[in-house]
């Protein structure tokens, strides 16, 4: 709905899009195709997949304790998709 405002009220046409909470990269693969087709079909919009972050348990812990995960466990693989990601948006 966002992409959708964005595009016919403000002109966007250029979204980045991150999925999230993954079993694996083919999923996350497979999601970004559905949504990129659902865009292109309906918004004329094909969005640059970003990244996949993947479903990780160490995020649930970290949420437990209320802290984050990036520095309770710098070295889980959501924290490596985050990292992955920053670094394409600020090389």
């Amino acid at each position: 709905a966002l992409m959708k405002i964005l595009s016919s009220r403000y002109g966007k046409k250029k979204f980045q899009l991150i999925v999230n909470n993954v079993k694996s990269q083919k999923e996350g693969q497979e999601t970004s195709k559905s949504i990129g087709a659902v865009l292109q079909q309906f918004l004329d919009l094909t969005p640059e997949l970003l990244g996949i972050l993947p479903k990780d348990t160490q995020v649930v812990q970290a949420i437990r304790k209320q802290t984050p995960f990036l520095i309770k466990t710098p070295d889980c693989r959501a924290a490596k998709g985050i990292k992955s990601i920053a670094g394409k948006l600020a090389p």
